[in-house]
């Protein structure tokens, strides 16, 4: 489970999924986030390290 500001993402779904739980974080979104971290398609949200929890934290935060 990872909180960012007031949401808790889940860390059983695909983290495309669940970033889209964020609200304004639409499909398009997400895809360029993930992109941006370099992640692939199934990629599950708790195989994250925290290098990778940092930097999702800092592009959430410009694109948010």
């Amino acid at each position: 489970m990872f909180v960012y500001k007031q949401y808790t993402l889940d860390a059983n779904k695909e983290t495309r999924l669940s970033l889209q739980t964020i609200y304004g974080m639409g499909w398009h979104k997400s895809i360029l986030i993930c992109a941006k971290m370099g992640l692939s398609f199934p990629f599950l949200f708790r195989n994250l390290n925290n290098y990778n929890l940092q930097l999702l934290s800092f592009i959430l935060d410009f694109f948010t």
